[in-house]
């Protein structure tokens, strides 16, 4: 959860206000067994946590202003109007979310969000 990252990231002095955490969309190409990914972008390592790489790819990328509870609404117009719309064509691979502006750092409203999907070439 992202109050359990914000603690461990405290504690292991992995996170402050210039921090970057991320977000990694996982299912199969079916669709299911969605999972939803929680990290620290860093060079540093920590018994605490898992290390995941992102794949080398070509993104689409959207930036967000606001609360996280309005992001489903921006995933549902970039997947149901602006990606049918300008034909562009994604990989099989999962989208992730840089989160640049977040709590406890910054209040809810003015979090920024950088959503990354990968696009074929």
């Amino acid at each position: 959860s992202w109050r359990k990252l914000i603690d461990i990231g405290l504690q292991e002095k992995l996170l402050n206000s210039k921090s970057n955490c991320i977000g990694i969309w996982n299912w199969n190409r079916f669709m299911e067994n969605k999972t939803f990914d929680l990290g620290i972008l860093t060079n540093q390592t920590s018994n605490r946590m898992n290390s995941s790489f992102i794949p080398k790819s070509k993104y689409l990328i959207f930036t967000y202003k606001g609360t996280f509870r309005k992001l489903t609404e921006v995933y549902s117009y970039i997947y149901r109007e602006f990606i049918i719309k300008e034909r562009i064509f994604l990989k099989p691979i999962p989208p992730f979310e840089i989160y640049i502006k977040y709590p406890p750092f910054y209040y809810e409203k003015d979090c920024i969000t950088k959503i990354y999907l990968p696009i074929q070439d």
